[in-house]
């Protein structure tokens, strides 16, 4: 897919001179007309609305709360953005590439699952799940042993001749300063994601996976961090076919979740992926003292220990 912008995207890969697939420009006024009715909302755990999902003439109307609009025209495969003043660039590029593009990559015979991946002699394994999950932090730690990193959130997963092939959106790893710590890279440059968040972008290139499609081999959906509670036991639990589709479907990006047709065809993909592809619960500590004991414990269960050897 090629996106052209009329800001700097330093986070893609250049393309060249070939013809766009979607553009994206910046507005300087407020987008208009503002929907009808907002029909869906991503809120915090406190309860706090973060973004709001609203359908318009020419398409979709995304209002992340405090920070920007997007306008979304599906038909003329475009985007247009309105930010608040105090808002920066970089946010915005966040913003575009870690929430809108995943949404707008959704549908069309394939599936964006909220995940992280790695590459490894059996494929791609894909670590999913909620934000604040680990997944970045534990794609890093296997990627850090020599499996190269396809991304750390947005997978996009396609059927294939013989399965299902997974790809990155675009290949990057963003994590929590402890993190960075934990897994030894306080030396690597790393520039901010965003200004609302503490997480940085780590330029770890030698660990990253050009966009290439590979074979996707396990599925790894782990739990949501809940406040208040630390989890201290570690369990690794086949997930039946039925028990799978329910954890995927909750870490499917969607538009739009009132398009029956689209939500219709994601089922379809999700119930022909859990049939193919192994899909096991991962139940870790919230620790990152144990993130090595969590790595080592996927490695086992996926009998790749000898190939670090």
């Amino acid at each position: 897919m090629v996106l052209s912008a009329d800001i700097a995207l330093p986070e893609l890969t250049p393309a060249g001179a070939v013809v766009a697939d979607w553009t994206f420009g910046m507005s300087d006024g407020r987008l208009a007309p503002a929907p009808a009715a907002w029909f869906h909302s991503w809120r915090a755990l406190n309860g706090r609305r973060v973004a709001s999902f609203g359908r318009c003439t020419r398409g979709y109307h995304l209002r992340f709360h405090g920070k920007a609009d997007f306008l979304i025209d599906r038909g003329a495969r475009s985007i247009v953005c309105w930010r608040r003043r105090a808002v920066t660039l970089t946010t915005v590029r966040h913003l575009l590439l870690d929430q809108v593009m995943p949404l707008v990559l959704s549908g069309d015979s394939r599936l964006v699952l909220h995940a992280a991946a790695v590459v490894t002699p059996r494929g791609a394994i894909a670590f999913a799940g909620p934000s604040g999950s680990g997944k970045s932090t534990l794609a890093t730690a296997v990627a850090a042993l020599g499996f190269p990193l396809l991304c750390d959130d947005c997978l996009v997963v396609k059927p294939g001749k013989h399965g299902f092939l997974a790809g990155p959106f675009y290949p990057g790893a963003r994590l929590y300063p402890d993190s960075v710590r934990a897994l030894g890279m306080t030396g690597l440059p790393s520039l901010r994601v965003a200004a609302y968040t503490r997480k940085r972008r780590i330029a770890m290139s030698p660990l990253l996976q050009p966009g290439a499609s590979t074979p996707l081999a396990y599925v790894f959906v782990l739990d949501g961090r809940a406040p208040h509670r630390v989890v201290e036991t570690l369990a690794l639990t086949r997930f039946s076919r039925r028990d799978a589709l329910v954890a995927l479907a909750a870490c499917t990006f969607h538009l739009d979740i009132g398009d029956a047709a689209a939500v219709r065809g994601g089922f379809e993909l999700q119930s022909r992926l859990v049939r193919s592809t192994p899909v096991s619960r991962l139940h870790h500590p919230w620790r990152l003292s144990r993130l090595d004991e969590t790595r080592d414990a996927i490695l086992q269960c996926l009998n790749l220990v000898p190939a670090l050897r």
